[in-house]
């Protein structure tokens, strides 16, 4: 998995933690499509093969939660990591009943964005 390029989205209003997001994602190797809302998001889930999405749990207009209600209406087996600047367990308890992947505090080191997306794909791998 160390070696392997991936197609990363990142969904999230605040274009500067994107950039530097899709910044050290890149430096990796991997290639990164970003959108700003959830509508966007959908549309580009539903026409682009993806391996991974990072998904901002609050947004406004359309926010993360039902961005990733959506998404498994149509793909049960595409990882999904919800970030989140402001972890709140009744949202993390939902999140995990829709089947996400795990979860990203904003806090959190960018190597340890590395471990949390090996996992996710490895332990989505196992479960489909």
């Amino acid at each position: 998995m160390e070696d392997k390029s991936l197609d990363i989205l990142l969904v999230d209003n605040e274009a500067e933690f994107c950039e530097s997001m899709s910044y050290w994602l890149e430096t990796k190797h991997h290639r990164v499509h970003v959108c700003y809302s959830g509508e966007e998001a959908l549309t580009l889930i539903k026409n682009t093969p993806l391996d991974i999405v990072f998904l901002d749990i609050q947004m406004p207009g359309m926010d993360g939660m039902a961005v990733l209600r959506e998404i498994r209406s149509f793909n049960t087996s595409l990882p999904v990591v919800m970030v989140t600047g402001y972890p709140k367990e009744e949202r993390m308890t939902e999140a995990i009943s829709l089947g996400v992947s795990g979860f990203f505090p904003k806090t959190s080191s960018f190597e340890e964005l590395g471990r949390i997306i090996k996992a996710s794909i490895r332990t989505h791998k196992d479960l489909h």
